[in-house]
């Protein structure tokens, strides 16, 4: 597998106060898509006056480090604003709601109806250990997902933002079509709100599987996968990773590896080993070791490596960058 190694430029300006931090970051491209792979991207990306993507396909595949970038992500396409840690928005990374499915709830009713979730997560901590069969979660967001069906443009303009949770060597899985949750107003309407039994699932798969038979079959196609095993023991070795970027370009999408958010104890901005492999193996890599920098306490929502608003903002911020990069 031919690759093309470009130097890491990542420049990081922080001001501290009590409620906000702000952030600067420029990150180039740890190594670029090989020619024979820029076929993947059907159409140029464009962006707004306002620096937002317009025709955007993208999906995360991670666990709740990818997800709280997605809902910061998807919030800012929708409303203009990134999450602001000063009023009502900062609950949809923060969440402290007495039970997970009022949390899933102001979720939903934040998005109006423009994002979408096959989720079920037990009460309780998150503990995947035994009982993976109980929890799914794959949230799927577009600004029209709710049009009718004689008002839908099957050239499907606008932006498409889908989340599959994977936590590490746990499997994904959950129970929507991919061909049809974007594609066909009546089936999502009509599975929306759907329950589902414990454990029985119409699809599941591990990292390559999930992209060759889910990711790849969503309409339309995402051009590009964020994935990034988060905070849980994982699988992903030089062989898996190679799997992995096989499976991405055999489907034409281009596949941008997000590096593990630094813990509350780890003050370094050097990369794991882990993360090296995953940065080398993929198309592009989204650096986001600088959060080894940050030292206050009121940014992390705990120390085992989720952060508030402000900083997924920043992490926000950086994707977008990124993407304007590869979109050249």
């Amino acid at each position: 597998m031919a690759r093309m190694f470009v130097k890491v430029i990542v420049c990081i300006g922080i001001v501290w106060n009590s409620v906000q931090l702000s952030a600067f970051i420029k990150a180039r491209p740890q190594n670029s898509l090989d020619e024979g792979d820029v076929s993947g991207v059907h159409s140029k990306l464009q962006f707004d006056n306002a620096g937002r993507p317009t025709n955007l396909r993208l999906a995360f595949l991670g666990d709740s480090t990818c997800r709280h970038i997605f809902l910061s992500l998807s919030w800012y396409l929708l409303s203009g604003n990134h999450i602001n840690s000063n009023n009502k928005t900062r609950r949809l990374i923060t969440g402290q709601f007495p039970t997970r499915k009022e949390y899933e709830q102001y979720i939903l009713e934040m998005y109006n109806g423009t994002l979408a979730c096959d989720c079920h997560t037990p009460e309780g901590p998150f503990i995947p250990w035994g009982r993976t069969h109980k929890i799914w979660s794959n949230i799927y967001f577009h600004p029209s997902i709710t049009m009718d069906d004689d008002e839908e443009d099957q050239n499907f303009p606008g932006n498409f933002l889908t989340h599959i949770t994977k936590p590490g060597y746990f499997e994904a899985h959950g129970h929507w079509e991919p061909s049809q949750i974007y594609a066909n107003r009546t089936y999502t309407e009509r599975v929306r709100n759907q329950e589902y039994p414990v454990g029985n699932f119409s699809w599941q798969g591990d990292w390559e599987q999930t992209i060759r038979h889910y990711i790849a079959n969503l309409v339309p196609k995402p051009n590009y996968v964020v994935l990034n095993a988060g905070l849980w023991p994982h699988d992903l070795n030089e062989t898996s990773l190679g799997k992995i970027r096989q499976a991405l370009d055999d489907h034409g999408m281009v596949g941008i590896y997000k590096t593990t958010n630094k813990k509350f104890d780890e003050s370094t901005t050097v990369l794991s080993q882990d993360d090296e492999l995953g940065c080398q193996a993929l198309h592009y890599c989204l650096n986001l070791s600088w959060t080894g920098l940050i030292r206050d306490e009121n940014e992390f929502l705990d120390k085992k490596g989720h952060f508030g608003p402000n900083v997924n903002v920043n992490f926000t911020t950086q994707l977008l960058g990124l993407l304007k990069e590869i979109s050249k």
